[in-house]
């Protein structure tokens, strides 16, 4: 079978592409013939016997020839021109004849041959002299050898080499245009779901591209994994239009190679007569002076295609009265939405009793329909695998939910593994009752402001928690038990990296943050916080003006943030006014006392570690008066003290490393 790189034709439709050139090609053979012949009657009945042949076979059928006459806007007279200026390329039958034409006895298609045959017609002018898209696409040349420059008239005119494969049936794309060009699958990505409601819409520009008479500029636009380029395959497919996905990434700089490569592009598209859609269009319309003018790459791929699709996760950047576009949003699923993919995909193979149901899933993960589908699919192929059956556990579902959000966020912070139970947590009971109701707020909180209409009332913005009390106190183990309890990835943003002496830099990277935070589903946790949501200064100078400007951004931000934002602080009195008023909740972590102490002492050992079963416990508590990071830090060292020694863990190992940590400190463990 023909090796078909990129193509979508059939074998069959590539045969009889293939018996209808043989056809065209006698017609033109015939015809050649037929003044030099002694019995022109006969090949004039051969003619006509020809042209029914190639009327029948072209009743159902559109040949490459047909086609390029078609989107060349070429009539029957230039596309026989054409036909005879590519035949010495496409059989050698034609050798004789043509050089008992030409003036020198050579088989070479000049203007002034043409012009003997076909006679010096408009035709003849349009192909030969004038500005001829076929040359401009590449597909015809002039030889440019030194012996045919003296007279226009008897260059030869050569058909170029992807002409020839064209015209031939060949339907894949050039090879100099394979790296940045390349035909989209005509059906759909199954991967890849579109909502209900991006279908309706597409039903409408289907009847709108099918019936529109001008260019049409498309725009679809929205967070990534949305649909967007599944759904302009679909509304291809559905017109009957090839597509081809450019990427401009892959265009040289220069100017010269750009408009060469350019040429390339619309020679393809229209020799495909394609649909073209531009992905990931945001990145493309930057200030990138690295990337062509995106103004002149889109005014020149309109001129070559009818339709053309861009698609972006951000607004449209170029002037919309230049380019006249439809707009179609693919806005996130909303809670209903998400819950009724959950419910479907999962159609009860959710095994045992979850604590989690779709209606918190909805809530925690803000995925698509495509996301939702992955996650279920890839949990029952690992859990068919390991444990030959699909009833997914709820601990699978939720390693599928991390693992389907975006993980960049950890080019920016630092991943927390949160790994700790509450029964870690060592608090008063007020202060892990307010855990756990916030925990509930993030569960239910799309149930409560979608689904009882809350979001008419009050802002429907994510979660923003202030953690206070001394270092130690455990404001970074209650952020990893909460981030257990929900499912969802904890980070840790490193405020060395984020804020920058020059203007504009701590923003940019604030915005980065966030940004991929809500893509990645995660947690943002903000240690030190006061650092750089202190309060704001009175303006003195520029630099007390962009500090404030900083505070107001981040107030924005985290005001826009539909996830979890925790900061946490050892000096709440450090803390902005402006932003303790946009908090919803405020916990106090205080210093334990004796009792919790001597709990923290107890869960800080592991079961395995051999432990002396006469280690006080609460003498522990009263006599060693250190928050809880310091006692898992005295618990550790003590053990390595063991292990250097007896292998037993003693009172004695545990009062030695206690000292290492109160010399830190610059205390006495006895004072």
């Amino acid at each position: 079978m023909r090796e078909k790189i990129f193509s979508t034709q059939s074998e069959e439709e590539f045969q009889r592409a293939q018996n209808q050139l043989q056809l065209e090609l006698s017609r033109l053979d015939l015809w050649l013939n037929y003044g030099q012949s002694a019995d022109a009657s006969t090949i004039a009945e051969r003619l006509r016997q020809n042209e029914q042949q190639l009327r029948d076979l072209e009743s159902d059928f559109e040949s490459p020839r047909t086609r390029l006459s078609r989107i060349c806007n070429l009539n029957r007279a230039t596309a026989d021109l054409l036909l005879c200026c590519m035949a010495p390329s496409l059989d050698t039958r034609f050798d004789s004849s043509l050089a008992a034409l030409s003036d020198h006895g050579a088989p070479d298609i000049t203007p002034a041959l043409l012009g003997k045959i076909f006679g010096q017609t408009r035709e003849w002018s349009l192909l030969c002299f004038e500005s001829n898209p076929l040359f401009e696409r590449e597909l015809l040349y002039e030889d440019p050898q030194p012996e045919y420059r003296h007279s226009q008239l008897h260059r030869p005119i050569r058909a170029s080499r992807r002409l020839i494969a064209y015209i031939r049936g060949d339907q894949s794309l050039a090879e100099g245009t394979r790296n940045f060009i390349r035909i989209e699958p005509t059906s759909n990505d199954a991967s890849v779901e579109i909502s209900e409601r991006i279908q309706t819409s597409l039903n409408r520009l289907v009847n709108h591209v099918s019936t529109s008479q001008e260019p049409l500029l498309l725009f679809f636009h929205g967070a990534d994994g949305t649909g967007k380029l599944n759904a302009a395959r679909e509304l291809c497919a559905r017109t009957g239009t090839p597509l081809i996905s450019f990427d401009f990434r892959q265009l040289p700089a220069d100017s010269e190679s750009l408009h060469a490569t350019i040429g390339l592009l619309l020679r393809e598209i229209k020799l495909a007569d394609a649909a073209v859609v531009i992905p990931d269009w945001h990145v493309f319309s930057t200030d990138d002076r690295a990337l062509p003018d995106p103004e002149y790459v889109l005014r020149r791929i309109r001129e070559a295609s009818p339709l053309v699709i861009l698609t972006s996760e951000q607004p449209f950047r170029l002037p919309r009265k230049k380019f006249p576009l439809v707009e179609l949003a693919f806005d996130e699923l909303g809670y209903a939405e998400r819950a009724k993919s959950w419910g479907t995909h999962l159609n009860g193979s959710l095994h045992g009793e979850p604590t989690i149901d779709v209606q918190s899933l909805s809530g925690l993960y803000r995925f698509n329909e495509g996301q939702i589908k992955s996650v279920v699919q890839r949990s029952k192929l690992r859990r068919k695998a390991l444990q030959g059956d699909e009833n997914i556990s709820e601990s699978e579902l939720i390693a599928g939910c991390r693992e389907e959000s975006s993980q960049k966020l950890a080019e920016l912070a630092v991943r927390v593994k949160a790994r700790h139970s509450w029964d870690f947590l060592i608090l008063p009971e007020e202060q892990k009752v307010q855990l756990r109701e916030l925990c509930n707020h993030m569960k239910f909180k799309a149930c409560v402001y979608e689904d009882w209409a809350y979001n008419t009332r009050v802002s429907a913005a994510g979660l923003n928690i202030l953690f206070t009390g001394p270092p130690g106190t455990g404001k970074t183990l209650a952020a990893s038990v909460i981030a257990n309890e929900l499912g969802l990835d904890l980070y840790k943003i490193d405020l060395s990296t984020i804020v920058s002496k020059y203007i504009g830099e701590t923003e940019k990277n604030l915005s980065k943050i966030f940004s991929e935070a809500e893509s990645s589903n995660a947690i943002l946790f903000f240690d030190e916080a006061d650092s750089l949501f202190g309060k704001r200064s009175e303006v003195r100078d520029s630099h007390d003006r962009y500090a404030n400007i900083q505070v107001g951004y981040l107030l924005q931000k985290m005001e826009e943030f539909p996830g979890m934002t925790i900061l946490a602080t050892n000096l709440s009195e450090n803390i902005d006014e402006a932003f303790m008023r946009r908090l919803h909740f405020s916990i106090d972590f205080p210093f334990p006392g004796a009792e919790e102490r001597q709990r923290i002492w107890r869960v800080s050992f592991p079961e395995q570690a051999p432990l002396d079963k006469a280690i006080d416990f609460e003498y522990l508590g009263r006599k060693i008066k250190v928050p809880g990071g310091n006692i898992r830090n005295i618990a550790l060292h003590a053990a390595f003290h063991a292990a250097a020694e007896d292998g037993i863990i003693t009172l004695e190992h545990i009062e030695r490393a206690a000292k290492r940590e109160y010399d830190k400190e610059g205390r006495s463990l006895n004072s």
